[in-house]
Formats: C-alpha cells, sequence, structure tokens
C-alpha cells in the first residue's frame, strides 16, 4: 500500500495518507489520515476483513468530527484499495462522496512515496 495525497479541485480540501499498521494475524490495518478542510483532523481508517468483503471505517477508538472530508477520505481510500485489488464496491453509505472520483479527470490523486524495486 503507498502514501497519496489527493485535492478536492471544487473545496479545496487536502486528503493525506502516510503510515499504515498491519495487526498480526493481517485481518486489519490501520491507516493514518490527514484532511485539512477549516481545519486539521488527524485520525485512523480502519480495514477490516469480514468474511469475503472488506469493511472501511473510523478506527472507533478515537473521534473524530465527520466532516465531508473525513467521510471522503474513508470514500477515496476504498475506491483506490478496491480498485488495486480488481475489486468493486459492493456496498456504501458513502455513495455521495465517491461520485466524481472514478472519473478519468479526476486524476489528482498522487501516489506519494518510492516504489519497490
Amino acid at each position: 500500500m503507498q502514501r497519496m495525497a489527493y485535492r478536492d479541485p471544487a473545496s479545496g480540501t487536502v486528503i493525506r495518507t502516510d503510515e499504515f499498521y498491519i495487526n498480526r494475524d493481517s485481518s486489519g490495518v490501520l491507516v493514518r489520515t490527514v484532511v485539512v478542510e477549516e481545519r486539521v483532523q488527524s485520525f485512523h481508517i480502519l480495514i477490516e476483513t469480514k468474511g469475503d468483503e472488506l469493511v472501511f471505517r473510523l478506527d472507533p477508538t478515537a473521534p473524530v468530527e465527520k466532516t465531508g472530508g473525513v467521510k471522503k477520505s474513508i470514500a477515496l481510500l476504498a475506491l483506490r484499495v478496491m480498485s488495486a485489488e480488481g475489486m468493486k464496491i459492493a456496498r456504501t453509505n458513502l455513495q455521495m462522496y465517491l461520485e466524481g472520483l472514478n472519473r478519468p479527470e479526476a486524476n489528482s490523486i498522487a501516489s506519494v512515496g518510492r516504489t519497490p524495486t
């Protein structure tokens, strides 16, 4: 998984992921995420396996204000992971945040960091 940065052209919101923590049995990943809107929020997105599905949600142990940028960060990460794995999003309550992210012109998603050699 690579770090990523995204700037929403409409709102100017900046989303960045930069640290990944995998639990011992590889059934979950915490992704450190920073969202810059009217204020800066730092939090973790939890990716868990449930049967044959991946579930993306906010880490419930840390309070975070669920702003549009925070919700878009979850949608963006889900879209990025699912696309890389050749999977499709089956169910979501973040559809309005996914719209526009999977259009070809939504190219302001950038991978940040080194690629493995």
